[in-house]
């Protein structure tokens, strides 16, 4: 890509849906160098990945969802939060939305909605939002 295109290394970022979301988390995993942030829905971390270095994340997951099952996207969230430094708080910011700030200045932000395994009309815009603040 690189030789075709210019490509801002500063601002490298992954976005998926599901097992797209599962692929979020593992370039997080295994390239979190180059990673400037990631923005998932309904994916998780799979158990033989690990998170080593701190990047801000955009995470959205339905809490009825059973595809991808709820609890263990809440706790690759959890995983994503401690990987991240955030404080132990988290500050509202809207409905469904949480934020938790970061001393590493990659905070986690989190919206759980009540419905299943679906992709929120909403998301593209929110993750988009999100992108534009965070860079490497």
């Amino acid at each position: 890509m690189k030789q075709t295109y210019r490509v801002d290394e500063w601002r490298i970022y992954s976005t998926g849906f599901s097992s797209g979301g599962v692929f979020s988390y593992l370039l997080w995993a295994e390239r979190g160098q180059t990673i400037a942030a990631i923005g998932e829905v309904a994916g998780r971390l799979w158990d033989t990945e690990h998170i080593t270095k701190p990047r801000a994340a955009l995470l959205i997951a339905g809490s009825q969802d059973t595809t991808d099952p709820f609890p263990e996207q809440l706790d690759s969230m959890n995983e994503a939060r401690q990987a991240d430094h955030t404080f132990d708080f988290s500050l509202s910011c809207g409905q469904y939305c949480s934020f938790y700030p970061s001393w590493t200045r990659t905070p986690v932000k989190t919206f759980i909605h009540p419905d299943g395994h679906v992709y929120p009309p909403w998301a593209p815009e929110e993750i988009v939002k999100f992108f534009k603040t965070h860079r490497l």
